[in-house]
């Protein structure tokens, strides 16, 4: 993926790029290791959005589910906010 760094490419049409023959698409977005990468300018704001988003549903389906039970005993809540919703929360985060 093509991110651009300067404002120059906006007065400019993009390059062209080939892989062998064939002539490779510009895309504003791709998705990685479930990280989504997106341009014109580099920023994994948006992968970061999308990490805390997905804890915020773990941690709601963990709410509910202890809701449903009954159950609110703080040590294992916070165990079990430990097994679902910090790796949504980490997944990816070396990249």
């Amino acid at each position: 993926m093509v991110f651009n760094t300067t404002q120059a490419w906006v007065t400019r049409s993009e390059p062209e790029f080939f892989l062998g023959e064939e002539k490779v698409e510009y895309t504003h977005s791709y998705t990685y290791l479930k990280l989504t990468f997106t341009g014109p300018r580099f920023s994994l704001v948006e992968a970061a959005c999308a990490r805390l988003s997905r804890g915020y549903a773990a941690l709601g389906v963990l709410e509910r589910q202890c809701a449903h039970l009954q159950f609110q005993d703080p040590r294992t809540k916070l165990w079990l906010f430990d097994t679902p919703v910090t790796p949504n929360l980490l997944y990816g985060v070396e990249t």
